[in-house]
């Protein structure tokens, strides 16, 4: 028998950046075109998630995926980490919260330390490896890992969000005075409202309406003036770049601004003067835009009132005082021609409703909830979204540095991922639309019940690019919109706050020129505005999780119906209906058969019998585990009545 010849692999180095997706593997972004690197755990050298990692990289012949092993850590980013400490004396380790550090690590020096089996603990990464033990150093200790009152601070740590202002920006924030307080036009006379959620501190939006003639009203967007308490450079100023937004879990708020500024002098409460940058702006019935002026208001809100409210009085379940009550009605009828000119325009407009929490005293969770999106959230969104538009374009016009609010098309090859999972849920009809992300986005799955409706308008969104903020306009594809801004919000995001100072100075003021301290400041602004968005939006989803997790802790053992949301090599991610809360089912729990991935169809199939667990498939699963801070949920599929696997079980628990 003639011998084979063993063809040696190609095999290559490359650097780039680790991403941990499971205990069992890691993924490698080289930045290169042929796509991700797999790691397996056992090639990771000790390397964790975030480091920069030098990588032996071959071509796997059966599959063509790119596998690689860890041959040095390049650069290792500063990393802080929450945790539990499990042993004691110089034998502790570090349990680490965050999913993607699944190994324990051990604690140096921890005979000094003032931290007990069990505590929680904040810790710090150190830099230099020493082989492939990884080594942290305790800095802060918190408390009882199992008290659900500090979770919230445990996020904070994690993702580096401040837990307090210096004593210099509070000394400055008790000082503050109104700056501006003089070139105001005096609206006080109007009547104003505020519209928000019933937990809101703050308030710092306002709405008014008044009837020109019998087809043109003049609405009102009065946006408190942060600017005019805290001064470019200002300690508090500093201190609100660096947080770039407040950001909000389930129960705490982490503000941008003390709450001195942001919860009293700049809050529009009920029959206090405050200043304002208004614009009035001049609409049709339709919805056309007339005219609009911006300008330096003081108002006197007449009432605040909740969402909840709105919807009542304009659902004529609730009663308010005649003026009040037909104002609501014009800005109801307004939103909706508004609304109609942005599906005219095709622009995306999402039905996602948010996961909202109802804690108790002591932080557990009591209920669990999606709040919709209903008439008076369109009401207030729709003239934010106006104003925000007409004081970025009235910018553009007048060619002033600014920051505008722009989001990027969709990429061909995200989409192409999006009507892959669209066929696997029973509609490969959208992969063959010409239509873009916008035009598919009208009437998207409306076949499909309420839940798979959710899980493919999320699909959707998440194959759209993010939105960012940046000095050149290059429009908002989502918005279908060019010179959009954000200026409505200054009290919570720094964005609306720069470009403030700048409408004051050049729109209203008619300066020829911005501040150059403020215009030197755009750039590096525009992109730490964006990261700070993206941490703040991280941990509001993961202070979710672990309270929904917590949440499902007391149903250990108890079977639900859910939904498979996303399918991956090791398993499929399931989300428990009624509760919102997804869990995994590890591929090696499926004892029935042996299940390989088939990524083409989002599907574990069977080898044998062909059974497949696809995405947006209903399926009944048991809650094996739940470990709400390592943000897990094991699960365990239900065999159904009638299954060969599920007689067998019943004859052996017979025999037992």
């Amino acid at each position: 028998m003639p011998r084979r010849t063993r063809i040696p692999v190609r095999t290559w180095k490359s650097v780039g950046r680790l991403q941990r997706s499971s205990p069992r593997f890691a993924f490698v972004d080289t930045g290169q075109d042929e796509g991700d690197v797999y790691v397996a755990s056992r090639n990771l050298a000790g390397a964790l998630d975030g480091d920069e990692v030098e990588i032996q990289v071959r071509r796997n012949r059966r599959s063509g995926l790119l596998e690689g092993r860890v041959l040095r850590i390049v650069r290792r980013p500063f990393r802080q980490l929450t945790g539990r400490v499990s042993g004691t004396g110089g034998g502790c380790v570090l349990l680490p919260d965050d999913p993607r550090f699944p190994s324990p690590i051990l604690i140096a020096d921890a005979r000094k330390g003032s931290f007990l089996e069990g505590d929680r603990v904040v810790a710090v990464l150190e830099g230099r490896q020493r082989g492939e033990l990884n080594r942290c150093r305790v800095t802060e200790v918190l408390g009882d890992a199992d008290d659900a009152r500090l979770d919230s601070t445990l996020i904070a740590r994690e993702f580096g969000l401040p837990l307090s202002f210096g004593n210099r920006a509070e000394e400055e924030a008790e000082l503050a005075v109104d700056s501006d307080s003089g070139a105001r036009a005096r609206l006080e006379d109007a009547s104003v409202f505020t519209i928000d959620p019933e937990t809101a501190a703050d308030f710092d939006d306002a709405l008014s309406v008044r009837e020109v003639s019998r087809d043109r009203f003049e609405v009102g967007v009065h946006i408190a003036d942060v600017s005019a308490f805290v001064s470019d450079g200002s300690a508090v100023d500093l201190e609100a770049m660096e947080r770039g937004n407040s950001v909000y879990l389930p129960d705490r708020v982490f503000p941008m601004l003390p709450p001195k500024i942001s919860s009293e002098l700049c809050s529009l409460k009920p029959g206090e003067p405050r200043g304002c940058v208004s614009i009035l702006m001049e609409l049709t019935r339709d919805g056309d835009v007339l005219r609009s002026r911006i300008l330096e208001s003081t108002i006197r809100s007449e009432r605040r009132f909740t969402y909840e409210e709105v919807q009542r009085i304009l659902d004529g379940e609730a009663a308010a005082p005649r003026g009040l009550q037909r104002d609501l009605r014009t800005l109801s009828a307004l939103s909706r021609a508004l609304n109609e000119k942005r599906r005219q325009r095709k622009s995306l407009d999402f039905e996602l409703p948010e996961l909202k929490v109802r804690l108790s005293d002591l932080g557990l969770p009591e209920e669990l909830y999606l709040e919709e999106k209903v008439a008076s959230h369109s009401l207030v969104e729709e003239m934010m979204i106006l104003a925000n538009t007409l004081i970025g374009s009235a910018a553009k016009r007048k060619r002033v540095p600014f920051l505008f609010r722009v989001h990027p098309k969709a990429k061909s090859e995200k989409l192409k991922e999006f009507f892959r999972a669209a066929a696997a849920m029973g509609l490969p009809e959208l992969g063959r639309s010409k239509a873009d992300a916008r035009e598919l986005a009208v009437g998207l799955g409306e076949s499909l019940d309420p839940a798979r409706q959710r899980l493919l308008n999320s699909l959707l969104v998440r194959s759209m690019e993010k939105a960012r903020y940046d000095v050149t306009d290059i429009g908002h594809y989502g918005l279908a919109l060019e010179g959009y801004c954000h200026f409505t919000s200054p009290i919570r995001r720094y964005a609306d706050l720069l470009n403030h100072r700048i409408v004051k100075h050049c729109l209203v003021r008619r300066a020829k020129a911005p501040p150059r301290e403020a215009v030197g400041k755009l750039p590096a602004a525009a992109e730490l505005c964006t990261q700070t968005e993206i941490r703040a939006d991280e941990a509001e989803r993961e202070a979710n999780r672990v309270k929904g997790l917590r949440f499902m802790e007391q149903f250990l053992g108890e079977v639900f119906e859910g939904l498979i949301v996303g399918v991956i090599n090791s398993g499929f991610f399931v989300e428990i209906s009624g509760h919102l809360v997804e869990g995994m089912v590890s591929r090696d729990v499926l004892r029935d058969d042996s299940y390989h991935y088939d990524e083409e169809h989002f599907s574990l199939v069977g080898k044998r019998r062909g059974r497949r667990y696809s995405l947006g498939q209903s399926l009944a699963v048991q809650v094996a585990k739940v470990d709400p801070l390592g943000r897990m949920m094991d699960l365990v599929p239900v065999p159904e009545p009638g299954s060969r696997r599920g007689s067998r079980q019943r004859k052996e628990r017979r025999w037992r």
